[in-house]
């Protein structure tokens, strides 16, 4: 009934399949039990009542241009309600800053992403959703930005350049 190599197979899928599965409970399990456990009305009453300096920490934008014109980008943010949101890839050139579109043909609009990214006059750039990729696959419940509002990042909030993405760093390894 079982092939020669059954003890492999079962190996194989404790491996790839199950240990992931209990990683990712084990993971989320401690944000479930808050979450469920806790009046988090508090905490976000705390947030809001910090000064918008202290807010504007919470929302970060790293750029890099590459040499073909594109602009390799990740944002991401919390809003008020304590959801996050974030997104990252290669935004193309076009007149007046870049545009980024992921999944524009998708059946369910929620997985529709397009954001423009704009170059600010001083230096710094905004970021804004549009109405045709809201991005709502991104985040969690109501923590997409609503189309065509701006995030906007300064020049003088720049802090270096984004390092490297190196999708190989990424990469689990398993030696047998």
């Amino acid at each position: 009934m079982f092939r020669e190599e059954w003890r492999e197979d079962i190996f194989y899928y404790l491996v790839s399949s199950l240990l992931i599965q209990v990683l990712t409970y084990l993971t989320l399990a401690p944000s479930n039990f808050v979450i469920e456990n806790q009046d988090l009305g508090v905490v976000r009453a705390w947030v809001r009542a910090l000064p918008w300096i202290v807010q504007l920490g919470a929302i970060m934008l790293l750029t890099r241009p590459s040499a073909n014109g594109s602009l390799e980008f990740g944002f991401s943010s919390w809003n008020a309600r304590g959801h996050y949101f974030g997104i990252f890839g290669a935004a193309q050139p076009e007149p007046g800053g870049w545009r980024f579109r992921q999944d524009m043909n998708s059946a369910d609009p929620k997985q529709r992403c397009e954001a423009i990214i704009a170059r600010l006059p001083d230096g710094g750039y905004s970021f804004s959703v549009t109405p045709a990729g809201q991005c709502e696959s991104s985040g969690g419940y109501g923590a997409a930005p609503l189309p065509n509002d701006k995030f906007l990042f300064p020049a003088r909030a720049r802090e270096g350049t984004m390092p490297p993405l190196r999708p190989a760093s990424l990469q689990v390894r398993c030696r047998m």
